[in-house]
């Protein structure tokens, strides 16, 4: 994942409106109260900035790994035993899958997993389909679904 234009400009709205916030009653003049108040709301904007940071290096260290793991890791097929979805997440649901992984060196075993997908690829989950899966080799437990 990479930090896209809006991102960039939440990250530096808050982070600058919030420091321009703070700083301005020390500029300006405004009574001790209101200044307080205004330092409070510009700190929270800032720590918000400075949240939306941690959370674009999380994102990318996760997309990074699963990357590596598409790249390295050892090729096998999930079969889905069962699929539903009783949420949605930005308008895409939110599958719960019950699927048969199975990962040459790694056995044949049942594993449960939820994932956000597009509406295309949902209505696709029905029990039977066969996917591919990338499993980490030292890890069997972290795989990548491809749907």
């Amino acid at each position: 994942m990479q930090l896209n234009k809006v991102g960039i400009g939440l990250i530096a709205f808050f982070g600058l409106g919030g420091l321009a916030v703070a700083v301005a009653p020390f500029f300006v003049g405004i009574p001790a109260e209101a200044a307080f108040t205004l330092v409070l709301l510009g700190g929270i904007w800032a720590l918000t900035a400075f949240g939306l940071v941690l959370y674009a290096r999380r994102q990318n260290r996760k997309a990074a790994h699963n990357d590596w793991i598409f790249r390295q890791g050892l090729r096998g097929t999930a079969t889905v035993l069962s699929a539903g979805s009783s949420a949605t997440v930005n308008e895409m649901p939110l599958m719960s899958l019950r699927l048969d992984l199975d990962v040459p060196g790694q056995g044949r075993r049942e594993v449960k997993r939820r994932e956000i997908m597009p509406v295309f690829a949902a209505t696709r989950m029905e029990p039977g389909l066969v996917l591919p899966v990338y499993a980490n080799p030292k890890d069997p437990n972290e795989f990548v679904l491809v749907w």
